[in-house]
């Protein structure tokens, strides 16, 4: 009989993940500015035209950035950046060949991109970009679904009295989702990329 293997993790890194915390948090106040903010409206509304009435709040996601500028008709346009991560470039072009992808295979809904750029097209400075269309929604599945017991930073549970078929919906949603994605396939491993025409 093989012996079983053994796994060993190295102890966290303390001072590497202060050093990364900090970065973070350097780059999150350089983007509290006017110029930035303006900056930015003055961007999404060249590739999104319209009558511009409100830049909202950015939002933080594990990995991105976003600014909504909403529009006089009612309609929005997100900017998203990533945040301080490696390959930027590459990912805002993979991220967008998958959208699109996505989007031409299946009947999920997925954002119409207006326009992505690199990070030396952007006038703000603030590295590559992609600027869409905004999916108008309420809340997340995650905030539908949880216990609405538990605190804002506590992490998510279902809620153990949730009505049957309201659960059964979002099930059948995601199922769908997963169905169509399941049906796309590549030849090999790798990001989606496309060509320049």
């Amino acid at each position: 009989m093989p012996p079983k293997l053994r796994y060993v993790r190295m102890d966290k890194d303390d001072l590497a993940w202060e050093k990364s915390d900090q970065e973070v948090e350097a780059w999150e106040r350089s983007l509290n500015k006017a110029h930035i903010y303006r900056g930015i409206a003055s961007l999404i509304n060249k590739y999104r035209p319209g009558e511009a009435v409100e830049l909202h709040k950015p939002i933080r996601g594990g990995y991105n950035v976003f600014y909504r500028l909403e529009y006089k008709d009612g309609s929005s346009a997100p900017n998203g950046y990533l945040g301080i991560v490696k390959f930027p470039e590459e990912k805002v072009c993979y991220k967008v060949a998958t959208m699109r992808y996505v989007a031409a295979n299946t009947t999920i809904p997925v954002p119409k991109i207006y326009h992505f750029g690199t990070a030396a097209e952007n006038p703000v400075g603030l590295g590559p970009f992609v600027i869409m269309e905004y999916i108008e929604h309420e809340r997340t599945m995650s905030d539908a679904l949880k216990d609405p017991s538990l605190g804002p930073d506590e992490s998510h549970v279902l809620d153990p009295a949730i009505d049957e078929g309201r659960l059964e919906f979002f099930y059948r949603q995601m199922a769908n989702i997963v169905l169509q994605l399941s049906t796309l396939s590549f030849p090999r491993i790798g990001s989606l990329d496309q060509d320049e025409d």
